[in-house]
């Protein structure tokens, strides 16, 4: 009786050992905070839509959801609301265009109170400061905090503010000076 039954399981286990296995994702997820490098200054439209969906919890069948206000003059926005709220990813996207090529990007975070806020603050800097060359710290008279990095053809703003104890955005537009 117990050869029988060590028979079935060992029958079981083979069976179950052969099985075929799914296949591993090779879809890379953007780091918390990384989403803003999905974007680039003067990326169409378009791209910017198809890019949109990368990121986490954004996520959403053909693009159902993205919103696209018309400025006129050749102005246009478009906002991305996210599909379900996931910590250190962002909570709202806005784009501006320009003749329909991408001129400002700006993704907000939140953060639960002020000990999150601060730790996702210098999370967000900490992973993109590693590709600028310039970077300009300053606090604010309020405690407000924010860094400038320069990079080739934009600039990125990360502030966090103080006077909202829930936001810290990333900010991508053409700098200032050339």
């Amino acid at each position: 009786m117990n050869l029988r039954l060590c028979l079935i399981a060992f029958v079981a286990a083979a069976l179950l050992g052969c099985r075929e296995k799914p296949a591993a994702s090779t879809a890379r997820e953007p780091a918390p905070g990384a989403e803003i490098a999905l974007f680039q200054i003067g990326m169409s439209e378009d791209a910017v839509q198809d890019a949109i969906p990368a990121i986490p919890n954004f996520k959403r069948p053909a693009g159902a959801g993205f919103v696209v206000v018309g400025y006129s003059d050749g102005r246009s926005g478009l906002e991305a609301k996210p599909q379900r709220v996931e910590e250190g990813r962002p909570q709202r996207m806005r784009f501006s265009f320009e003749a329909q090529q991408l001129v400002q990007a700006e993704l907000t975070y939140r953060a639960a109170d002020a000990a999150a806020r601060g730790a996702l603050y210098d999370r967000l800097l900490g992973g993109v400061a590693g590709a600028y060359a310039k970077t300009t710290n300053h606090v604010g008279d309020n405690g407000d905090r924010s860094a400038w990095l320069h990079g080739p053809n934009h600039m990125l703003l990360v502030h966090e503010a103080r006077a909202n104890p829930r936001d810290v955005t990333v900010r991508m537009s053409p700098p200032v000076l050339r």
